[in-house]
């Protein structure tokens, strides 16, 4: 089905399963790869942030950032990208 922003639902699950895949191989390698759960932060099973505090629009078409969605989430991930171990990032 279509979403309220043009992301089909279906989307949402591929992506949970490629989370589940990609945070499986990230536990067989921890001293080379860790993941920051970017999906998790943007929206909880309930919640989007969308519109953003500023009324504007995170994503144009459900799935990829706006210029004012990316500025908003850019702090955010680069404080988890800089919590990383010195040897993943």
């Amino acid at each position: 089905t279509q979403g309220e922003y043009g992301a089909e639902t279906a989307d949402y699950w591929r992506y949970v399963r490629l989370n589940e895949l990609q945070d499986r191989f990230a536990a067989t390698h921890p001293a080379d790869v860790s993941t920051v759960d970017l999906g998790g932060h943007v929206c909880t099973d309930t919640v989007c942030h969308e519109p953003l505090p500023n009324g504007a629009r995170l994503r144009s078409d459900g799935v990829h950032f706006t210029p004012e969605g990316a500025a908003w989430i850019a702090p955010w991930l680069g404080q988890q990208l800089e919590a990383l171990p010195a040897a993943v990032r």
